[in-house]
């Protein structure tokens, strides 16, 4: 509820021509790797830059930031992965000092938010208070840490295995390129439900209940699982088909009740700008996967770590 008023339709309408500006920013990179090199990765060239900057917007901290937030984020995921290490660091090292770096960060946003406040998330925050006050140091850090890790790793994995889904289903994708104005939005809920970026939650009965046949007694724990629900066939005509124009398309990619991500409006904004500006350039219609991807180990989220892709020859 403390940051709620920043996530409605109409904050995250304002920030369109912001997004749009970002999303051909992080775009043109991308083509500029490719150009450059001939292939590209699409997670680390293209997928992480707009959410992050976008968050970092939001937060009120200098956009380009966005890099050093990215690997002390993505550091914290349980992956075997070195990409930050200094020479001759253990990986548990790494982790540590990444984690250190972290936390010196946010001390120093705090302390200049409490100086001089703005009008953004951070400063919001730092002038709240719940019922027992102000939020503590670690509420700060916690609160934080969580708006910036959720306001990034959801949404670059819409945007890196929605390119994917276009990329093997080269007719949706020429339907999207000849009439952006007009599937735009529906891809986006659509590359949301089949996708489904958050893979699943686990819930506790509070009382007994019979769902499918099945009695869930209270206290047991439940697993939702969200790729399922989206697949559902008695929900979506034909859910193993990828349609950039599903309508209706009531998919749970955001959850559900009162557990619906606080921050669906600014993800589905997020997503409308990048898609729209790939929908805009031939770059798509010129490029392949190139090798197979390399899936993130994580129960929670549905992730590539990297995924190739390159220039047709």
């Amino acid at each position: 509820l403390l940051t709620a008023r920043a996530f409605t339709p109409s904050r995250c309408r304002a920030m369109a021509a912001s997004l749009t500006g970002l999303a051909s920013r992080f775009v043109d990179g991308f083509e500029a790797e490719l150009a450059a090199n001939g292939r590209a990765d699409l997670v680390e060239d293209l997928a992480v830059g707009l959410p992050l900057a976008t968050i970092c917007e939001m937060m009120g901290l200098p956009v380009d930031d966005w890099s050093d937030i990215h690997r002390w984020t993505d550091s914290a995921f349980d992956t075997p992965s070195m990409a930050w290490a200094e020479p001759g660091e253990s990986r548990a090292d790494m982790r540590r000092r990444l984690r250190v770096e972290f936390f010196d960060y946010l001390e120093d946003l705090i302390a200049r938010k409490r100086a001089e406040p703005g009008d953004d998330l951070t400063s919001l925050l730092v002038r709240a208070e719940i019922g027992t006050g102000p939020l503590t140091q670690q509420q700060l850090h916690g609160y934080l840490t969580l708006l910036i890790a959720a306001g990034n790793e959801t949404t670059r994995n819409a945007i890196s295995r929605g390119v994917l889904a276009l990329l093997e289903h080269p007719d949706e994708l020429a339907r999207l390129r000849a009439d952006p104005d007009r599937f735009v939005d529906t891809a986006v809920e659509e590359i949301v439900r089949w996708t489904s970026p958050v893979i699943q939650f686990a819930r506790t009965a509070t009382r007994d209940v019979t769902i499918g046949g099945r009695l869930i007694r209270a206290g047991d724990t439940v697993g939702l699982w969200y790729p399922s629900a989206n697949r559902d066939e008695r929900q979506f005509p034909d859910p193993y088909r990828f349609d950039v124009g599903r309508r209706p398309n009531y998919h749970v990619g955001f959850g559900h009740g009162p557990h619906f991500c606080l921050g669906a409006n600014l993800a589905r904004w997020e997503l409308r700008a990048m898609f729209g500006e790939l929908a805009g350039r031939d770059l798509l219609d010129h490029l392949e996967i190139d090798g197979p991807g390399e899936w993130m180990t994580d129960l929670h989220v549905g992730a590539f770590a990297r995924q190739p892709v390159a220039l047709r020859s």
